[in-house]
């Protein structure tokens, strides 16, 4: 029996499709975070925290509406959105496609310190910790499992199947 008849042309199809045909899924990737500019009376203001800002990333690269969710008094509230706005980033992608979200970015300001960011190398979270959220820190690959994931995945169970009949690959995922 060859490998060919254990593999239906159209598996074989959908796996070559979707290793050529689709994207993969992109994180937001933020490109420049400038700091909020200092309140005139920093040297006698006496306030140290966080503000933490949800801010709406479009689709096309502008930043859209922007809630406040944890605030400072003395204008630093302010001064963060201000800086919130002049933010350059890329869009997340799925499917190849840019699409909007919205995640949370903090502002640490010390009245000995001026302003900073808690972890420049973190990754923005989601607001919100819901069903995607929940998939996402259990899936063992950044951005999800994609289509040539899947596909490789695909093939070593072809692979295996092949090995298992005693059965040579002959065809172009097995070259």
């Amino acid at each position: 029996m060859k490998l060919r008849q254990l593999i239906p042309p159209t598996l074989i199809a959908v796996c070559l499709m979707s290793a050529a045909g689709f994207a993969q899924d992109s994180k937001l990737k933020i490109l420049e975070k400038p700091k909020p500019e200092l309140p005139r009376n920093h040297g006698t203001l006496d306030v140290a925290g966080t503000v933490v800002l949800s801010v709406q990333f479009l689709d096309f690269g502008e930043i859209g509406e922007i809630n406040r969710v944890k605030e400072l008094p003395g204008g630093l509230t302010e001064r963060a959105v201000v800086a919130a706005r002049k933010i350059r980033f890329e869009p997340e992608k799925k499917d190849g496609k840019p699409v909007t979200v919205t995640r949370q970015i903090e502002y640490v300001y010390s009245w000995n310190g001026g302003w900073s960011f808690p972890n420049e190398d973190a990754v923005l979270a989601p607001p919100v910790a819901g069903d995607a959220a929940k998939a996402e820190a259990i899936t063992p690959v950044p951005g999800g499992v994609g289509p040539i994931t899947d596909v490789w995945l695909v093939g070593n169970a072809l692979m295996a199947a092949a090995i298992a009949h005693r059965v040579e690959p002959r065809f172009g995922l097995f070259r």
